[in-house]
């Protein structure tokens, strides 16, 4: 039987789960390699704490979260530790 966990890491495309405090609870290898940050330095922590210089991602999602509302294929800059800001979508 395949795990939820298999079908993430399968995925090309960095997936982040947070809970409701914004900390960090799923962080498959696509997200690693897009954020440049290991997921043992991720899970467990604030997104505030991982990504600093990015306070309109961490504040859309706490947004939408409080509201209870879809956040949608949003488009923002997210800023890397070692390479230059990427693209990229936020659906919640």
């Amino acid at each position: 039987m395949i795990m939820y966990e298999d079908i993430l890491e399968s995925l090309p495309d960095g997936i982040i789960g947070v809970d409701k405090a914004l900390n960090i609870r799923t962080f498959n290898l696509a997200a690693e390699t897009l954020c440049e940050v290991s997921r043992t330095s991720a899970i467990g922590r604030s997104l505030e704490v991982i990504f600093p210089k990015d306070p309109v991602f961490t504040e859309s999602l706490l947004s939408t979260m409080l509201k209870g509302r879809l956040l949608t294929d949003a488009h923002q800059t997210l800023s890397r530790r070692f390479s230059g800001p990427v693209p990229i979508g936020i659906t919640t």
